[in-house]
């Protein structure tokens, strides 16, 4: 859902040292896709920050990760420290696309809605972080990102700054089939939840 985070870099390099005869795949996908490709059994596992499934999955936290607003330089946002929602309301917004990065825009119309404010004006949606990065760049309004993963994204014509506590951090989860794992699966399990709590400690 174009919000792969780069612990997925840590969780990689420790299955090829802990496990290398075992085959990791990393396919990227829309949430919809994720979903039919494990109930087809088609993939093992899928990441994603959606949390609401049927009951033919089980999700397990992965790892929480807080939100940033990427601005552009010489926005009025900037002379804040730490930004909320009301004040992103008055503001233009790049939004991750409601069918391409479903979990991305579910997640953030969550926010408003849980607090009962109207979503910003929306004047691009994009299929990913690095498109609604540029376009923050290039002044067509601010966009939500992991700070996480903002960090990777050193641009000049953007500042990074940090939500106000009263939003949630974001919880991505490793979403399976609910069935027996197989023993390569409970591992990895394992082994995506110890990189989630070394980032936490």
């Amino acid at each position: 859902d174009s919000l792969a985070h780069p612990r997925l870099t840590t969780l990689l390099a420790r299955c090829r040292e802990e496990e290398p005869l075992t085959e990791v795949r990393i396919i990227e996908m829309p949430f919809s896709e994720m979903i039919k490709a494990l109930g087809h059994d088609q993939i093992d596992a899928g990441f994603t920050v959606h949390s609401e499934l049927s009951d033919k999955f089980i999700k397990k936290v992965a790892w929480t990760d807080r939100p940033a607003i990427a601005v552009p330089k010489n926005h009025p946002l900037l002379s804040l420290e730490k930004i909320s929602l009301q004040e992103i309301v008055q503001h233009s917004l790049v939004l991750y696309h409601p069918e391409r990065c479903f979990s991305g825009y579910d997640i953030i119309h969550r926010w408003f809605r849980e607090r009962a404010l109207p979503m910003p004006s929306v004047v691009e949606y994009v299929s990913g972080h690095e498109l609604m990065m540029t376009l923050v760049a290039a002044g067509y309004g601010v966009g939500f990102a992991l700070e996480s993963q903002v960090k990777l994204y050193h641009h000049p014509d953007i500042v990074v700054r940090p939500v106000t506590d009263d939003v949630p951090s974001a919880v991505t989860f490793l979403t399976m089939l609910d069935k027996p794992y197989s023993e390569e699966l409970s591992r990895f399990i394992t082994r995506t939840q110890r990189v989630g709590e070394v980032d936490t400690s």
